[in-house]
């Protein structure tokens, strides 16, 4: 039986950001509410990805995750209109689900 290790990376979306939401990560806390990229956050991961599989590391590219995914805050709680569900999010009312 042969074992191979492989690298998963996603692609970043459209709705990139530096929100400063992932707590312990220095990066996130250091550049939280920053003007972000995501074209040319995509491009880098792109790079990244092609460098590695370029030494030969097995790698696997994850398509952007569709968001915001409207059914998931339908089944967590969230009413009304989309944009009537997206208000309270996009203006920070919502920091962390514990």
């Amino acid at each position: 039986m042969t074992a191979h290790e492989v690298n998963f990376d996603g692609i970043v979306g459209p709705t990139h950001n530096y929100a400063g939401l992932s707590f312990g990560n220095i990066a996130s806390q250091k550049h939280g509410g920053t003007v972000s990229s995501p074209k040319r956050a995509a491009l880098e991961g792109l790079a990244k990805m092609a460098f590695l599989a370029g030494l030969g590391v097995r790698q696997t590219v994850l398509p952007p995750q569709l968001r915001p995914d409207l059914a998931t805050l339908r089944r967590l709680g969230f009413a009304g209109n989309d944009a009537e569900m997206l208000a309270p999010i996009s203006h920070g009312a919502i920091r962390r689900i514990a």
